[in-house]
């Protein structure tokens, strides 16, 4: 059976249909909510991801990666999704709502990054290809004003609305991440097309 990968560059999530029914209502989903530590309220959906953002020092997920162009990495995002998840939103912390930290039971979170060699990146890929039903791909590709912690979140969140039990999988680019860096994002912080390459193996 041959294998499709479907590449997505979006600047906000895909609007799922309203007749796609939620992972967390299908007993067949392969994104129901962990049992591990009991039940907990929410579920965490692993994403493959390869960006050519520069490494920081910093080991938090949120800051691991900034915005400068640097070597690629390959790797893997552990991202949660609340029970109660609203399709097509990115669930956030809100100053309004007196939430000051991300509580992975109420927010769609960045929770983990691991690195990876790229061998053992493309072997961990192909693997989930084989278990998966469908035995396809999708590849992320933001816009201008994102950073790598949304675009993980943006990932996570669009393969459960999907459903998808397929290879989620992102890339990327050191865009600046704020309207204010907008322009020198443009001028020069473009998306590297060979990198890009580099992604597809």
């Amino acid at each position: 059976m041959t294998r499709t990968i479907l590449v997505i560059a979006l600047f906000v999530s895909v609007a799922a249909s309203a007749c796609i029914k939620s992972p967390s209502e299908d007993e067949n989903s392969p994104y129901e909510v962990e049992p591990t530590l009991g039940d907990l309220n929410y579920a965490t959906i692993r994403v493959f991801f390869a960006t050519d953002r520069d490494r920081s020092k910093s080991t938090r997920p949120s800051d691991m990666f900034g915005f400068d162009r640097g070597p690629v990495t390959y790797g893997t995002c552990d991202v949660s999704i609340p029970r109660d998840h609203r399709m097509g939103v990115l669930e956030s912390p809100s100053f309004l709502k007196l939430e000051f930290h991300g509580d992975p039971e109420k927010h769609v979170l960045l929770l983990r990054i691991s690195i990876e060699n790229k061998q053992k990146y493309f072997a961990d890929v192909a693997a989930r290809l084989r278990e998966s039903s469908t035995k396809n791909a999708f590849i992320f590709v933001h816009g201008y004003n994102v950073t790598f912690e949304d675009a993980a979140r943006r990932t996570g969140q669009m393969a459960y609305d999907l459903g998808f039990d397929g290879a989620p999988v992102f890339y990327s680019w050191p865009s600046q991440g704020s309207l204010h860096n907008v322009h020198r994002g443009r001028s020069k912080q473009r998306m590297d097309s060979k990198q890009f390459e580099a992604v597809l193996g």
